[in-house]
């Protein structure tokens, strides 16, 4: 579980960093507190051999009905973050299952309207019972027309790559 949520809280944290809103410490103590949030709420709804077992629960969402995650809200209360400042899309889900972390986003483009971008965390896990994270690909597709790859590493960037 921790691994999988490092996945998670490492995309959100290079999400909002995008925007160069948020205050590096302040970015480090959201990161942190969401991560305690996130195990708390999973704690009880994680079966590593039924991973769809609890998957609604433990969708991050954010979308017309649901404007604010309250994992989000909370961590952005106990670290000084206004929720606006993450910069979050309109639209997004976070689905964190046991051994995957993957999601979609809606996106405006004003070359075509509304886009649906899908992304998928595969994570590269030790095998056996300490199961730890040691990287994730993170894919992209944008109107199924591009692909954009990037390797995560420790929560670096390390190599990005597109393919039309």
């Amino acid at each position: 579980m921790k691994s999988e949520i490092a996945a998670v809280v490492s995309f959100l944290k290079r999400l909002v960093e995008l925007k160069n809103k948020v205050e590096v410490e302040k970015m480090d103590l959201f990161a942190e507190r969401l991560t305690v949030e996130l195990q708390e709420k999973f704690e009880g709804h994680w079966v590593r051999e039924k991973p769809s077992k609890g998957q609604a629960y433990r969708c991050i969402r954010v979308n017309a009905f649901h404007k604010y995650d309250p994992e989000l809200l909370r961590a952005c209360r106990e670290s000084g973050v206004h929720y606006g400042d993450l910069g979050l899309p309109w639209e997004m889900t976070l689905w964190v299952d046991p051994g995957e972390v993957c999601g979609s986003q809606s996106i405006n483009s004003i070359h075509s309207g509304q886009t649906k971008l899908m992304f998928i965390f595969s994570l590269y896990l030790k095998s056996g019972p300490n199961m730890t994270w040691k990287c994730f690909t993170c894919m992209f597709w944008d109107n199924i027309t591009h692909i954009y790859a990037f390797f995560f590493h420790k929560q670096r960037v390390l190599h990005t790559q597109s393919r039309s």
